[in-house]
């Protein structure tokens, strides 16, 4: 029953214009780039190979991803408020939780996809284009700084997705998220001398730094005290109690 929530979720999402619309822009983007460098800029195309290229664009593009993913995670349930279509929605067998964390489940699968497509695009295209070099890197080297990547947007997404069904407004949800997003790691590192900055999320959300390899971490270290299992804990306590509150505030919300 529940995974025929998120397929029905999934087709929803893949239903707008705005999901295919946001898939063929990443691909354009890529693309674009792509030739751009390969056949505008001759000398940079020279210097550049596949894992260059492909590291360029996931580091610009994953910014697309991030907001992109807040967005459908704030309007997820709003949206249903707005339409008038949320009553339809409840009358189903299943309960209120099963559907809002199938919405949830959904909004991250999307997500995926199009971490995936950045990535794998990347790659393609990067190779294609400026092929690869003796000296060029692993790709793992990308997969890894896209899979540290995740939890951070995960926690962004739960984040949008609490503030839409707590205030059933998306301008607003994603407005605070964003916030959020920009302004979050520079509160982080005023505070960071405070032994109680520890349980701030964003102090933890730079998982790269904890890679041996220095082409991932960026040669970045970890705050002192800090470990992997640490950050990853706070994370998922972040995630868990922004999702909780969700289902409480949906439980218990009137539907008119």
């Amino acid at each position: 029953m529940f995974f025929a929530l998120v397929r029905n979720e999934l087709m929803k999402l893949h239903s707008k214009r705005q999901t295919r619309y946001f898939y063929l822009f990443l691909i354009i983007v890529l693309l674009g780039a792509g030739f751009v460098f390969r056949f505008g800029a001759p000398e940079t195309a020279a210097r550049i190979d596949q894992m260059d290229f492909a590291s360029n664009m996931y580091a610009g593009l994953s910014l697309f991803v991030t907001v992109f993913a807040l967005a459908i995670g704030a309007q997820s349930v709003s949206e249903e408020y707005r339409d008038g279509t949320i009553k339809q929605l409840l009358i189903r067998p299943s309960s209120r939780t099963s559907i809002l964390l199938s919405k949830f489940v959904a909004v991250l699968l999307v997500l995926l996809a199009a971490d995936a497509l950045i990535v794998a695009g990347g790659l393609l295209i990067g190779t294609g284009l400026f092929g690869i070099q003796a000296d060029t890197p692993p790709a793992l080297v990308l997969i890894k700084t896209a899979v540290y990547d995740l939890p951070r947007m995960v926690f962004l997404t739960s984040l949008s997705f609490f503030l839409g069904v707590a205030l059933r407004g998306i301008g607003l949800a994603l407005s605070v998220s964003l916030i959020a997003y920009f302004v979050g790691g520079l509160v982080s590192m005023m505070v960071s001398k405070y032994r109680w900055s520890k349980l701030l999320i964003f102090r933890h959300t730079d998982l790269a730094v904890y890679d041996p390899d220095p082409l991932v971490s960026g040669g970045g270290m970890p705050p002192a005290g800090f470990t992997l299992g640490l950050s990853l804990t706070v994370i998922a306590a972040y995630i868990a109690l922004l999702l909780g509150l969700s289902m409480l505030v949906f439980a218990k919300r009137d539907v008119r």
